[in-house]
């Protein structure tokens, strides 16, 4: 059904609502300004302009939008509507106009498109990745939950233009892929245009899709057709690869092509610092790859696949790369082969190479840098470096360029060296470097720049002089600065493949162990077995003599880190030792332990340690031992007999991200074990479906045996968030046994709330209206639940005589009518209980308590209430209104009620200066009463309002004065308590809270009344500060009012302006 009513934001004729000339008739007719709402706000818009103001109106439309878009593709009740048959017929002059024969009708031709679109997109998904995942993408309209291409699809139509952004490498042209053939299915009909291939002297992208081969029998006519019914997606690929000469011609082309088919759908790709596409549009960002993702890539590639992702996983720097699909079937592919490398050295030129060898990036490569592209990405390398920084700016990456081109010149490697700046367009076009914010070049990623500038430390260490020392270049300039540690190991690695080559690196290593011991340790491990060859005699002396025997030092950090079995005699003692604090603190010695260290003892000697000290020992080298240490762990919790170390180890290997080896060691444990694993509810992970079917089932059976909510709850939240399935969390949390104020339901609980909020909220109701225990402060997890006015509620508010978590929870959910009532009963029962002047304590506890629980109510169904008695009249209730404003949720401090919305605001507003204007009338109010309302005012402070406090101020002062000689004249002790009764607090705050250029020249032209000069002066100051402290960095000197110098109580007559610069006297 529909009952929406489309609505001018402006309006289309001068004389009516929000009318803006400056607008043009086009703008005034175009959907941008339009905004479909009921009938009813439909009618009130156009005649109320001063509530609905354009900002707002859009405000509307933008948070519809937004919600509608979240929901297309987060799986909410949007969804698109199929265009009607208004428009078929509208359009019915096209079908003359583009010669479109009389016997094809819109299916016919959507049939022969489509049939052309499913083959053009096929060539391309031949050239992609052989086994392509659907990648998680996300918007901002999306909150943070992730969705795939199927409901970017869904969502495409709705919006008309999306932004598709991603970093190289990360799937943009795959995911678009993916989109193409989603819409073959569901519409519009999608046409792939890698946009490098468009040249500039292309006008008319009708033509050129036309001119494809998959599209022979297709004219552009039937295309354009197509698209002026809306059935035509655009799937624009590599905005951030045109060329500027090709982008302005493109733009023009792009913007005429909105212009005239309104209805056709965009979809376009581009990096995120890439220049801006050329249209106002919804941004939808590729995440990287999850642990999920990388799995399922890996698992097509067979054991050596995984093989290979555990070893990235573990190897620093690279598992980064992992995440990005690119890099990560370059390795994979790599891994097809069975050349798997072992260094990390060898996976970063596995990569570059696999990089540099897709042909038409080759060819860029060739013919933009005459070859020499690597020599012009070290120096670019060795700049950053240099000037310790991860990207150079443009000036800089052209000065690098510039002396690259001279030493080549220099050299006779080229005849004409190519321009710097083109250097850099074709670096960044093919994917190399990244153009990023502020026109600063750096690489794809931190370790390719380290890779690269290793070139620099292999041509500094083969010209190193046999007798070089610690005051050499190299030693100086390289070694003895941290931000090239990584290059130097990059370096050692590539050079200890020949003898002068591991000549070389064991000279680098000498020279090492005085500069950065660990750094020597690093190059003698990673450097292989020549090189230790050589400098063993030198390390094990250096070590030997650092070490102080039986101590955990750091000269074990460094016999540890080398990996090398000769120190096992040293390190084993102490990894191995029965004292619990020594063999914690040798396995958490530095940041490496290398099981290779420990000799043959592993094999030996571990099934004679004690059950605890194994237990350390496997899971401190999972922890703490990478790859090679994790291995080892494995191999030894496999055949180790203890249910301890097995389960320890299980979540160690989880933890760790090694889910395949956490299964196999389950799979050779006995049931104690799993139960274990079970109960103590850690195998997140965990993705064989025997091994979590057998988990679950143990669970399952614990809990038929051990029926305690307390002792499950974990465990049920737990595998909600793992399946989606709240069933059980639900039924759990409405357990009358649970005990949701026990420390230990409490971490488990707080988990359920921050993943499933609204389980966790319509829970807490129905144990409020059951009379269960709930957690302290439980107000704080019913946000989700929507206000109501159910009688259980209503009961418990008007049953209880105290304030207890029942009482609290029952008020934030009562709905406005709750609150109603509640604020009538409070202004039937004040005036009985002041009858007869100031209560006992005894008789004003009843509407304490009723003031309490008004004040505890949810902020917008308070107002809602509130607002319904804007039409008293008596001046005790809105003096009781007033003072229900001021304590409500606050507790009287008067903060701002920030926490309703625009709307609520605006009618408290309202009714605070309509209550204002009646306390006017018949007579002049009490000050009390002037007080109340403006200090409710103070709570939703407006412009408006200082009209009411202005006028209230100067009652207030003049009430005062009386009093003063009132009790002066005739000792009048009532006239007195009166007069010393001062209400300058409220009115000082109130004006500096509006803080408008009105409360600023009151409060000035107060400040030599004697009774409010010193308040005038505050309040001045306050509203000043902001600008005060704006322009403290001025050199100009900023006039402010000091305070009156009082003397007797009165303002002195030489009280003036002076000039200050920030600061108060």
């Amino acid at each position: 059904m529909n009952l929406g009513i489309a609505a001018h934001i402006t309006a289309a004729s001068e004389g009516f609502a929000r009318y803006d000339a400056r607008l043009t008739r086009e703008e005034r007719k175009a959907p941008e300004n339009g905004i479909w709402l009921c009938s009813d706000h439909a009618h009130q818009i156009d005649h109320d302009e001063k509530a609905f103001p354009v900002e707002l109106l859009h405000k509307w439309k933008q948070e519809a939008e937004d919600r509608a878009f979240e929901q297309l593709l987060t799986g909410g009740r949007a969804r698109v509507e199929p265009m009607g048959g208004e428009l078929a017929e509208a359009l019915q002059y096209l079908r003359r106009h583009l010669g479109i024969p009389q016997g094809e009708d819109l299916t016919s031709s959507m049939d022969r498109a489509r049939s052309a679109a499913e083959r053009h997109i096929e060539t391309f998904s031949h050239q992609g990745p052989a086994h392509a995942v659907s990648l998680s993408l996300t918007a901002a309209s999306s909150r943070g939950k992730s969705f795939t291409h199927v409901e970017m699809a869904a969502a495409l139509r709705s919006c008309g233009i999306l932004d598709l952004v991603g970093e190289p490498g990360q799937g943009k042209s795959t995911t678009l892929i993916q989109l193409g053939f989603e819409l073959l299915e569901s519409g519009p009909v999608p046409l792939l245009v890698p946009l490098a291939e468009v040249g500039p002297s292309v006008d008319d992208l009708f033509s050129w899709m036309a001119s494809r081969q998959a599209f022979a029998g297709v004219r552009s006519e039937d295309l354009k057709f197509l698209a002026a019914h809306g059935e035509l997606a655009f799937l624009l690929d590599g905005w951030n690869e045109v060329t500027p000469a090709a982008r302005l011609a493109l733009m023009k082309t792009l913007r005429a092509l909105r212009r005239e088919f309104p209805l056709v759908v965009i979809c376009i790709t581009t990096r995120p610092q890439a220049v801006a596409v050329p249209f106002v549009a919804r941004t939808i960002h590729i995440e990287t790859l999850s642990d999920d993702q990388q799995e399922e890539l890996a698992s097509r590639h067979g054991s050596v696949g995984q093989d290979l992702l555990d070893r990235v996983r573990r190897t620093s720097g690279v598992r980064d790369l992992a995440r990005v699909p690119f890099y990560l079937q370059a390795l994979l592919q790599v891994g097809d082969t069975g050349t798997l490398t072992t260094t990390k050295e060898g996976t970063i030129s596995l990569l570059v190479a696999q990089h540099e060898g897709i042909p038409e990036r080759a060819e860029q490569l060739r013919q933009g840098m005459l070859g020499q592209h690597r020599r012009y990405l070290g120096d670019l390398a060795v700049s950053m470096m240099r000037a310790r920084t991860t990207a150079l700016d443009e000036t800089e990456a052209r000065q690098s360029l510039r002396a690259t081109n001279t030493n080549l010149l220099t050299e006779g490697l080229v005849q004409t060296a190519p321009e710097p700046v083109n250097i850099l367009d074709t670096l960044v076009a093919t994917h190399v470097l990244v153009h990023g914010e502020g026109d600063k070049y750096s690489f794809q990623h931190q370790q390719f720049r380290e890779w690269y500038a290793a070139g620099h430390v292999v041509a500094m260490t083969r010209g190193l002089p046999k007798e070089a020392g610690l005051e050499s270049t190299f030693a100086q300039e390289i070694l003895n600065d941290r931000m090239w540690e990584e290059a130097i190991l990059f370096a050692c690695e590539r050079l200890a493949v020949d003898a002068p080559g591991i000549a070389v690196v064991g000279q680098v290593v000498r020279l090492a162990m005085s500069v950065g011991p660990m750094l020597a340790a690093e190059i003698v491990y990673r450097a292989g077995d020549d090189v230790w060859n050589l400098v063993a005699p030198d390390v094990e002396a250096f070590a030997r003599a650092w070490h102080q025997p039986d101590q955990v030092d750091l000269a074990v950090a460094f016999m540890m880190k080398t990996g090398r079995a000769v120190f096992a005699g040293l390190v084993w003692p102490l990894v191995s030792n029965s004292t619990d604090q020594i063999q914690s603190e040798a396995l958490n010695l530095g940041d490496r332990i290398r099981p290779s260290v420990f000799g043959t003892h592993l094999r030996d000697d571990y099934e004679h340690l004690e059950e605890r000290v194994r237990e350390r020992l496997v899971s401190g080298l999972i922890f703490g031992g990478g790859i090679e240490g994790l291995e080892a762990a494995f191999d030894l919790a496999k055949k180790d007999p203890s249910v301890t170390v097995k389960s320890e180890a299980v979540e160690a290997l989880l933890f760790r991200g090694a889910p395949r080896q956490a299964t196999a060691v389950l799979d050779g444990a006995d049931d104690e074990v799993w139960r274990r694993v079970a109960d103590r509810d850690y195998f997140d992970g965990l993705t064989a479906p025997h091994v979590l079917s057998r988990l679950i089932g143990l669970q399952e059976d614990d809990l038929k045996a051990n029926p305690s909510p307390a002792r499950n709850l974990n465990r049920i939240a737990h595998r909600a968030q793992l399946s989606g399935d709240v069933t059980n969390l639900a039924a759990i949390l409405g357990n009358e046994k649970l005990d949701l104020r026990a420390d230990y339901t409490a971490a488990a609980f707080h988990q359920a709330n921050s993943v499933f909020p609204e389980v966790v909220a319509a829970a807490m109701k129905e144990r409020i209206l059951a009379g269960l225990s709930l957690p302290f402060r439980v107000q704080g997890y019913l946000s989700p639940q929507p206000v109501s006015e159910e009688a259980a509620l209503s009961r418990i508010v008007a049953d209880s005589q105290d304030i207890d978590e029942q009482t609290s929870g029952a008020l934030f959910l009562a709905g406005a009518g709750i609150v109603t009532g509640m604020i009538g009963d409070f202004l039937a029962l004040k005036p009985k209980v002041y009858a007869n002047g100031m209560p006992t304590a005894v008789d004003y506890a009843p509407l304490g308590l009723l003031r309490d629980k008004i004040s505890r109510t949810r902020p917008e169904a308070f107002v809602e209430a509130v607002v319904s008695f804007s039409a008293a009249q008596e001046h005790r209730d809105i003096e009781a209104l007033a003072d229900l404003i001021t304590c409500h949720g606050k507790h009287g401090t008067n903060e701002k009620m920030d926490d309703v919305s625009a709307e609520s605001r605006r009618k408290l507003v309202e009714a605070l200066n309509g209550w204002a204007a009646r306390l006017l009338s018949p007579g002049p109010p009490s000050r009390h009463d002037m007080a109340e309302v403006v200090d409710a005012m103070r709570r939703v402070p407006d412009p408006s309002q200082m009209k009411w406090v202005s006028v209230f101020l100067q009652e207030d002062l003049q009430q005062r004065d009386a009093l003063k000689e009132l009790a002066k004249a005739g000792r009048d002790q009532a006239a007195l308590n009166e007069w010393r009764t001062s209400h300058t607090l409220s009115y000082r705050q109130a004006l500096y809270e509006i803080g408008t250029g009105e409360a600023y020249e009151i409060a000035k032209s107060l400040l030599r009344h004697p009774e409010f000069g010193h308040d005038a002066a505050i309040a001045l100051r306050l509203i000043a500060m902001p600008a005060l402290l704006e322009k403290r960095t001025t050199s100009g000197l900023i006039w402010i009012v000091l305070r009156p110098h009082l003397k007797g109580g009165r303002a002195s007559p030489t009280c003036r302006l002076m000039p200050q610069k920030a600061y108060w006297t």
